[in-house]
């Protein structure tokens, strides 16, 4: 005989975790959203570290992007770290889009 107390509160334990499964991912896009808002309100925004986020790539294929495009912006260097011009750069990202529309 199917025990239902014991199936229901089966169910309801993986309907739960499901659940919050879904809450956790809705919390991480919020949060990864709001990271590329603050990162692209940045005049200069640090390379490879926020090109990483905002692009949503590797560290490997953004460097692969980087050597193999011209179009990329110039990178600035101010001690030992590298920036790019945030409006240079959302520039590049809109001529990339409008090149893969056409």
């Amino acid at each position: 005989m199917i025990d239902l107390e014991a199936l229901s509160k089966q169910l309801s334990a993986e309907v739960r975790k499901a659940v919050e499964a879904e809450a956790h991912k809705l919390q991480t896009t919020a949060g990864l959203s709001e990271m590329v808002c603050a990162i692209l309100k940045k005049p200069m925004i640090n390379y490879p570290s926020d090109v990483q986020v905002v692009l949503g790539v590797g560290r490997t294929t953004l460097h692969h992007i980087v050597k193999d495009d011209d179009t990329f912006p110039p990178l600035s260097e101010i001690g030992r770290r590298q920036f790019v011009n945030t409006q240079k750069f959302m520039d590049w990202v809109a001529s990339k889009e409008t090149g893969k529309a056409a």
